[in-house]
């Protein structure tokens, strides 16, 4: 039924990206030269895994500078081929726009769209990653990977609730409890009564925040963070 998109769409979306995303240091200028000869060769399993030693040798030297300069680390991405990733957005725009053109069948066209919607969101992260464009990284970060519901916190809170009660009664691991409840409440914003934990009552004080009532919120907040990106479709 979908014949007329389905090669197009698969050779559109069989590339393996994760290897664009891994992060570098920055390099020496030997290790640039390097690169760059490496980085103009075809691509092949030899290649890649060539330059994934430098990243590597680069990324180790970064990380241990910055713990000896108590700093943050510099992140490179030096594996992501821009020119491929704008061009493969825009096919992937344009393969869209003939499906949403000229599929007559709803469900395929639905399908379809949605799919590459994901796809694009994706690329758009990337781009942005390359471009170094924080607030634009974390639109599209929030789109392909959506905050949790509360019921999902809540799940993941059900551990950390067990383990408080147990604490609350053990006076050897009050400092302990002590200090996870300011980070429960200071860093991550939760209602943490630990006091009431191990009382008779049952009741739950870790209360997760409304992660759906922020989702809501986040289309408006992040278009004004990223005014330079177009909606997609």
């Amino acid at each position: 039924m979908d014949w007329r998109w389905i090669g197009r769409f698969r050779k559109l979306s069989a590339n393996s990206t994760t290897w664009w995303l891994t992060w570098a240091g920055p390099f020496t200028e030997e290790e640039q030269r390097e690169w760059d000869h490496l980085f103009g060769l075809p691509f092949d399993e030899g290649i890649r895994e060539q330059l994934g030693r430098l990243m590597k040798t680069s990324r180790e030297r970064e990380l241990n500078a910055a713990l000896s300069e108590q700093r943050q680390p510099r992140l490179y991405y030096p594996a992501i081929p821009i020119e491929r990733v704008r061009s493969e957005i825009n096919d992937l725009l344009q393969l869209a726009e003939d499906i949403r053109t000229l599929e007559p069948d709803v469900i395929v066209r639905r399908l379809y769209l949605g799919a590459i919607e994901e796809d694009v969101d994706y690329l758009r992260l990337i781009e942005a990653t390359y471009e170094r464009k924080t607030k634009c990284f974390w639109q599209y970060n929030q789109r392909v990977f959506p905050l949790p519901s509360s019921e999902d916190m809540h799940d993941a809170l059900t551990h950390i609730k067990a383990l408080l009660r147990r604490g609350f009664t053990q006076s050897s691991t009050r400092e302990i409890r002590l200090q996870l409840q300011e980070i429960i409440s200071s860093r991550f914003h939760l209602a943490s009564d630990v006091e009431q934990v191990g009382t008779a009552t049952g009741s739950t004080p870790l209360t997760a925040p409304s992660c759906a009532s922020q989702t809501q919120a986040e289309p408006e907040r992040t278009e004004n963070r990223c005014a330079d990106s177009q909606a997609l479709f």
